[in-house]
This record gives structure tokens, sequence and C-alpha cells, in this order.
């Protein structure tokens, strides 16, 4: 017996909240499947989610058909998992979204990290010793196109009063000047249960 995703029974045991989640984006007519953080907040405050979804429409302004789904991120690291999704997903897909095309193939997609991976390449890989002259920088960062919206509602437009998200976030750089943070806090001078 399997669930409507085609994962297999025993992995339909109800998820551990506590347990980290990823958000996967579905859009039919790119035939995409992208992974993006999990989000616990107010829909309207997901500048990532805004950012991403901002180019799956047609240029009527019509979205695409697509879906997003909260999941486990240790069933998504699983290789029969994405292939049972990808799979039950090419079973939804309606009529002129490539219904009947045998074979249809979704690229599944991390885009952030790729992206940053190739950038912090680039950047000769900056460590805990070579800093990044990027870092931050006012070309890495991620804007929703929410401008518009912005306007409407007697908001800030400038770019510095909007929510920042960087391409940073996503690099291994990241993990190094986390620990450079916890480190000036003297969190590794702590035990555990200190």
């Amino acid at each position: 017996m399997t669930n409507p995703l085609g994962i297999p029974e025993p992995q339909l045991k109800a998820p551990d909240p506590n347990q980290p989640h990823v958000r996967i984006l579905v859009c039919h007519v790119c035939q995409s499947v992208e992974e993006l953080p999990d989000y616990d907040g107010p829909v309207q405050h997901d500048q990532l989610l805004d950012y991403k979804v901002a180019p799956h429409s047609f240029p009527s302004g019509t979205p695409h058909k697509g879906l997003l789904v909260r999941v486990p991120a240790s069933s998504w690291k699983s290789r029969e998992f994405k292939d049972a999704f990808i799979d039950q997903i090419e079973g939804m897909v309606g009529p002129g979204y490539g219904d009947g095309v045998p074979g249809l193939q979704y690229d599944l997609k991390s885009n952030f990290s790729e992206d940053a991976f190739k950038c912090w390449k680039e950047h000769l890989r900056p460590d805990i010793e070579h800093s990044c002259g990027d870092y931050q920088a006012k070309n890495k960062a991620l804007y929703a196109d929410t401008k518009a919206e912005r306007k409407e509602a007697g908001m800030d437009i400038s770019l510095s009063a909007r929510p920042k998200h960087f391409l940073c976030d996503y690099c291994p750089y990241q993990s190094v000047i986390d620990q450079k943070k916890r480190a000036a806090a003297k969190m590794y001078d702590k035990q555990p249960w200190e």
C-alpha cells in the first residue's frame, strides 16, 4: 500500500515536527522540481518563495500550474523517495501540461545551492584564513519582485528597506562565518549541558 506520493508504507509514520523539513516547489510548465529551505512564518513574509515563484509565469502574467510540498529533509535525501515523488507528480499533470507525454522529465534542482557553490569556487574557495570579498555584497542580494505590492501597501520600495536574503546564505563559506560568530560568543567554550 502506498500513499498519494507513492511512498512505501513503512515511511508513512507521522513526521516528527522537530525534524528538519524542506519545501519542494514543482512547476508543471517548466517541468522543474526545486528544493527550498523550510519556512515557518506568514506566507506574505516569505520573500524567498516570492523570489523563486516569480519566474514561473507566462508573458501574460498568468502563473504556471504547480504546487508546493513540505517534506522531511531526511526523506528528501533518499533517491527512492525523490523518484516516487516525481512519478506521482507526473501522474498529476493535467491536459496541456504534458499529460500523456511518456517519460516526462522533471529537472531536479536546488538553484541557490548550485549558484552559491559555483560562486564559492570562482572566489577560490574562501575559508577560515581567506575571507570572501563578495560576502553579502549588493550583487549577491536576492530580492523578490514585490515592488508593486509594497508600493500599493504604502511601504518603502527602496532596496534598503526590503528584507534581505543573500546567495551567500547557501555558500559553504557561510559555515565559516557562523563558526566565527559562535567563537566570538564563546559558545565553543561551554559544555552542552551548561
